[in-house]
């Protein structure tokens, strides 16, 4: 017998509207990913992205007035959270050389590639001949890029820019990238992201000759000197562990061990770290993005509380034996 899903009592979903709706509604676009992740974009409706996000209809409807509605904010984020990811890796990026290596590798890890999100993509890229708003969206996601390889590329040329050649350039090297977004998302079990990464910059040193792509000494020294205590290959990047990333990366495994894969062998292709991964599930399974950072700022202000109270008992076991001697003194 099918168990009914409970639903917040209509009093409950009112006040937690007017309380943070910003909130609810990035909820939904949640849900309405994961309905389109299952179903497709001709699956999505309000039932079920009520029942994905574990509302009622009605609470869907308050928000989002219709199914357009809907799927159209559920683009936008997806754009939106695709640029601010991008430009957030490149903030404390020096020289254009180092920037594209930094863009390669952010389009082929997460959160900006995993299975979900490559499957947004390609439904909405595939809706954008009968919705000419899907296009235009789309289309700034795809400007963006780019606008953006191309300003770098351009400066890897400069004094001397060659217009028409920077624009074959970045053409290539968005291509190199889309073929092997595709080929993870057509074969993802035998997708292999480090040597993928490494054909993008195979392309851009071929490019530019004159400049270094690769990671600087320091970083690949310190990589190859860290412990290996998971038998996972030890040349891992450090890992952004912001709370997109970990949903990004959480999702990617449940829908990888669904179709039978063993974690182990998913965080070896992944070049992720078995124990990480283990204790990041049985920490936040299930959570949102905004629930997660929720617990991360409790943590850290945790954190800085006990070292607040450990300097404070530092500095008065400190003060008493001063205080012991000035006594004995006297």
């Amino acid at each position: 017998m099918k168990q009914k899903r409970s639903h917040p009592s209509k009093q409950q979903e009112t006040s937690y509207n007017r309380l943070d709706p910003a909130f609810r509604q990035q909820q939904l676009i949640e849900a309405t990913g994961q309905v389109i992740v299952k179903a497709g974009i001709s699956g999505v409706t309000l039932q079920r992205v009520a029942e994905a996000a574990n509302v009622t209809a009605g609470m869907v409807n308050f928000h989002f007035k219709s199914k357009d509605a809907l799927l159209k904010a559920t683009l936008e984020s997806l754009v939106n959270d695709y640029v601010e990811q991008l430009s957030g890796a490149l903030e404390d990026v020096a020289g254009p050389a180092e920037s594209l290596r930094v863009i390669a590798e952010q389009h082929l890890s997460a959160p900006l590639m995993t299975c979900e999100k490559l499957t947004l993509w390609y439904a909405f890229w595939g809706e954008i001949q009968a919705h000419g708003s899907y296009r235009q969206i789309c289309s700034s996601a795809k400007d963006f890029l780019q606008d953006l390889i191309n300003n770098l590329v351009m400066e890897l040329q400069a004094p001397n820019g060659n217009t028409e050649l920077a624009r074959a350039i970045t053409a290539g090297f968005i291509g190199i990238i889309s073929h092997y977004r595709q080929e993870f998302f057509s074969v993802p079990d035998r997708a292999d992201l480090r040597a993928a990464i490494a054909s993008c910059i195979a392309y851009l040193a071929h490019a530019f000759p004159g400049h270094s792509f690769e990671k600087a000494e320091d970083d690949r020294q310190a990589a190859a000197e860290a412990p290996d205590d998971t038998g996972i290959n030890p040349m891992i990047s450090a890992v952004p562990m912001s709370p997109d990333w970990i949903v990004a990366t959480l999702r990617e495994i449940d829908l990888s061990l669904a179709r039978g894969l063993a974690l182990q062998d998913i965080c070896r292709r992944q070049h992720l770290d078995l124990r990480m991964i283990d204790s990041l599930r049985r920490k936040f399974h299930g959570m949102s993005v905004p629930q997660i950072r929720y617990v991360m700022t409790l943590e850290n202000r945790n954190l800085k509380l006990m070292d607040a109270l450990a300097d404070q008992l530092a500095a008065k076991n400190t003060a008493r034996p001063a205080a012991t001697r000035r006594s004995r003194k006297a």
